[in-house]
């Protein structure tokens, strides 16, 4: 719907000054929508919602005149712009702490209080409700690039959980993939945040804090059909006989996941069929011939556990 000035419903605005006088209804540099045309008798305006009033702090409307707002966001302090990633310097705000340093956040636009020396920014979390929050902050506290991640770690890196993590109950489990989300969100700064694709809790995405011993990025996982074969080759496919005496696989896994992953003791030796999961050293592959025969990794009905030479 065209309005006056060529607004339109739903157009973003900015007030250009304060608007009103004892008291100010709209201060400066708030943000707003055009709702409509004026609800008033005066057709020369048009309807704003603003997202903060002066006298209520929360949302609210007022009819203003089109040379009272512009379209373009006034520039921001510092070169910032809307929509920025940027992180806490350090800890904001004293007695309580509001935001924990390192706390990722958005720039969302101009301050919304009196001091338009700083600019808006929508955090992640707030220390006080656990939720994302917005607060004004000097540009000085704040940077636009990720602060140094512990262990050389970096954003988006794909990690896996080296055991399980958490106990009673444990909150995410041995090898579950996830990727560095960034900083810790806590105050234990040696630690960084790792987005799961599964946590035990929900079964869904989730995030916890860890130190970078607690995961790894390389896959401790390598199922049999991955491991080159032999030109008899190590597992045929299901239904025929596995064959695995003298043949040779190309050894791929790292030292620590050699390991059994049961007993985490001895050097994997044998794998389950159908599965194809090298994963339990011969004594506990004595254990697993037992009923039930389960895969200790993906919990499938094994036929057979037959030994493999490395």
């Amino acid at each position: 719907m065209l309005l006056l000035a060529g607004l339109q419903v739903g157009d973003k605005v900015w007030a250009k000054g304060d608007l009103g006088m004892d008291p100010v209804l709209v201060q400066k540099y708030t943000r707003g929508t055009v709702v409509g045309p004026s609800t008033s008798d005066d057709k020369e305006r048009v309807s704003v919602k603003w997202e903060k009033l002066c006298q209520t702090g929360g949302e609210g409307c007022n009819n203003v005149l089109p040379v009272m707002i512009v379209k373009t966001c006034p520039p921001l302090p510092g070169g910032l712009k809307i929509g920025h990633m940027v992180w806490a310097k350090d800890d904001l705000g004293k007695d309580p702490v509001l935001v924990q340093k390192y706390t990722r956040g958005t720039v969302a636009g101009p301050s919304t209080s009196n001091d338009k020396e700083r600019v808006s920014v929508k955090w992640e979390k707030l220390c006080q409700t656990g939720g994302a929050g917005c607060n004004n902050v000097l540009p000085v506290m704040i940077v636009k690039t990720c602060p140094p991640l512990p262990g050389g770690l970096t954003i988006g890196q794909d990690v896996w959980a080296k055991d399980d993590l958490g106990k009673d109950p444990v909150l995410v489990q041995k090898y579950t993939k996830g990727m560095v989300a960034g900083p810790s969100t806590s105050n234990d700064k040696e630690r960084v945040s790792v987005k799961w694709e599964k946590v035990s809790s929900t079964g869904e995405q989730g995030c916890s804090n860890e130190l970078p011993r607690m995961i790894t990025n390389t896959c401790p996982l390598q199922r049999a059909g991955e491991l080159k074969r032999a030109s008899t080759g190590v597992v045929e496919p299901p239904g025929k006989k596995v064959r695995t005496e003298g043949v040779n696989v190309e050894h791929t896994l790292d030292a620590e996941a050699q390991l059994c992953t049961v007993c985490l003791d001895a050097k994997k030796t044998h794998i389950c069929v159908p599965c194809g999961h090298i994963c339990v050293c011969e004594s506990c592959a004595s254990s697993l011939c037992k009923q039930p025969k389960l895969c200790p990794l993906c919990r499938t009905s094994c036929t057979q556990v037959i030994k493999v030479f490395f």
